[in-house]
């Protein structure tokens, strides 16, 4: 992978605290619509506060927005002839569950909440907890992501999506640290965007 691609998301929110916010930047976003980030947001083709001030001069009675940002290859990852090229990693942990194990609420890991642009001032803050991977351990894939594995006929991967989210939190998380089902990933990962992060700091 030579260069990095993210997918950004927008949630607009219609009546901002600073509560809020600290409590958005120090542990995520809570989904009451399961696990579905295009449910809860709007997908943007790109970021920049230009945009931003566009969004908010077009649509009225929002008073701030939070950018999530995660990096492709984790939502879409490459896929030829059926086969991964990139690992793909769930990002929701779900918080409650029916009895069938359908989430109802989850989390948007605060890693991936790259900040918010607020109207009254503004300006775009940036969160000092954003960073490009977070611990999958317990997590479930998004339903975008498992219609993905589909349509590219990755059906080993939309079966073990399928089966994540059948499985209670507990037992994901247990399972995934007993089995270090996320390490080799982690640690590609990490040492990937390390090289993204020195290479900016070096430009």
């Amino acid at each position: 992978m030579e260069n990095i691609e993210y997918c950004y998301y927008l949630y607009k929110v219609e009546k901002y605290n600073s509560k809020e916010l600290e409590s958005i930047f120090e542990e995520g976003i809570i989904s009451y619509k399961g696990c579905s980030i295009d449910s809860l947001m709007v997908r943007a083709d790109e970021f920049s506060l230009e945009k931003l001030k566009e969004i908010n001069g077009y649509e009225a009675g929002y008073e701030a927005i939070y950018v999530i940002k995660i990096p492709r290859c984790y939502l879409y990852p490459v896929i030829k002839n059926s086969q991964i090229e990139e690992r793909p990693i769930p990002i929701w942990l779900p918080i409650n569950k029916k009895e069938n194990n359908d989430t109802i609420v989850a989390r948007l890991p605060k890693e991936y909440i790259y900040g918010i642009y607020l109207k009254e001032s503004d300006a775009f803050c940036e969160n000092y907890n954003h960073f490009y991977i977070h611990d999958p351990a317990g997590y479930e894939f998004d339903e975008a992501q498992v219609k993905y594995f589909f349509e590219q006929n990755c059906l080993s991967w939309h079966k073990y999506a399928k089966v994540r989210s059948g499985r209670s939190t507990e037992y994901l998380y247990n399972s995934d640290v007993k089995n270090e089902v996320w390490k080799e990933a982690k640690e590609e990962y990490n040492e990937l965007f390390n090289k993204e992060i020195s290479k900016k700091n070096n430009l």
